[in-house]
């Protein structure tokens, strides 16, 4: 999408400079106080903006909790934590490596808010090229870091891909907001080989209809927070295990305590629970016949011919078994 003035007009906040800095103050403010609540206590304070990190989920529910019920968030797994730090290690690594090269960093981890998207974060930094003149290309631009694994990366050197992925699209969401919040028409994506050092370079246009999306859901977030209670749930649950607040969204999403969710489900268990709901009508029919049968021919001794039909009651234990065979198969049903 080329962008033009009228697009970067339609995104910029209607906020004098020192309105802006004054918001950006009180969200400091109010992210300490937060960051430093007993999560022992009754109550809980709710966080005063979302995360630019986070606003690429797909979920508004999960955002809302991200708020509201912070301390209901399922602890990281080691793995996890691991993975977050090697993920702060390597950005690390390609802000030297581009050092190195001649460029250089300004405004690294500012602070940023966006305010139609109530979002806050601090973005890497704006990269500089100061060997080359404005004429020769752009020398100055917003860029964001990310690195993966070195046996995925060759699959995700294109917009496309990333878009594709739930995971990976949130980075581009994030990158999105920073621009909209920096008055930026073109972002500098970098991703970063874990295994191998090498790193691809993706400039991103600020899209509009992402960040239309992205002001519809949290003015549902910001609808919920005023009203104190979660969003509706998404109607597609698949991605419900991987949340951090399954525990605490999944009783309320079924309408019931002790819900429990499969974090690794299997095809097999997938298929015949899908087959039980399937057949479940027939269950409740063949129940109603099996009730009439037993009315209309229960009496012990009982034998009679109805149609191609022959049915029998005999003495089972302290009741009665009723068969029917099929004249002349000798099969019982």
């Amino acid at each position: 999408m080329m962008v033009d003035i009228v697009a970067k007009k339609w995104v910029v906040d209607a906020l004098d400079p020192s309105e802006i800095e004054r918001r950006l103050d009180e969200v400091v403010l109010k992210d300490e106080a937060w960051r430093g609540h007993d999560r022992n206590t009754r109550t809980e304070p709710v966080r005063s903006t979302n995360w630019a990190s986070q606003i690429g989920y797909e979920c508004a529910r999960r955002l809302y909790y991200e708020r509201a019920a912070a301390s209901k968030k399922a602890p990281f797994s080691l793995s996890s934590l691991r993975a977050m730090r090697e993920g702060k290690r390597h950005e690390e690594a390609a802000k030297r490596d581009l050092e190195m090269v001649g460029y250089r960093w300004d405004r690294a981890q500012e602070r940023v808010y966006i305010a139609r998207l109530n979002t806050s974060g601090k973005i890497e930094g704006y990269l500089i090229d100061e060997r080359s003149s404005r004429s020769a290309g752009m020398s100055r631009v917003l860029s964001e870091i990310k690195s993966m694994d070195k046996m995925i990366w060759p699959r995700f050197l294109s917009f496309d891909a990333l878009l594709a992925s739930r995971w990976y699209a949130s980075y581009l969401h994030q990158l999105n907001a920073y621009l909209a919040g920096c008055d930026e028409p073109v972002g500098l994506f970098i991703n970063r080989n874990r295994g191998t050092g090498q790193m691809a370079f993706l400039y991103w246009e600020f899209d509009c209809e992402m960040f239309a999306a992205d002001e519809r859901k949290t003015k549902i977030v910001e609808d919920a927070i005023d009203a104190k209670e979660p969003p509706a749930c998404v109607e597609d649950t698949t991605n419900c295990p991987d949340c951090p607040f399954v525990a605490h969204c999944g009783p309320d999403l079924s309408g019931g305590a002790g819900v429990k969710f499969a974090l690794k489900s299997k095809d097999e268990e997938i298929a015949r629970i899908a087959r039980l709901v399937e057949l479940d009508p027939l269950v409740t029919e063949y129940k109603e016949l099996d009730d009439w049968k037993r009315r209309r021919f229960g009496t012990a001794g009982h034998a009679e011919i109805v149609g191609p039909f022959t049915v029998m009651a005999r003495p089972a234990g302290k009741g009665v078994r009723v068969t029917i065979r099929r004249t002349g198969d000798g099969e019982n049903y």
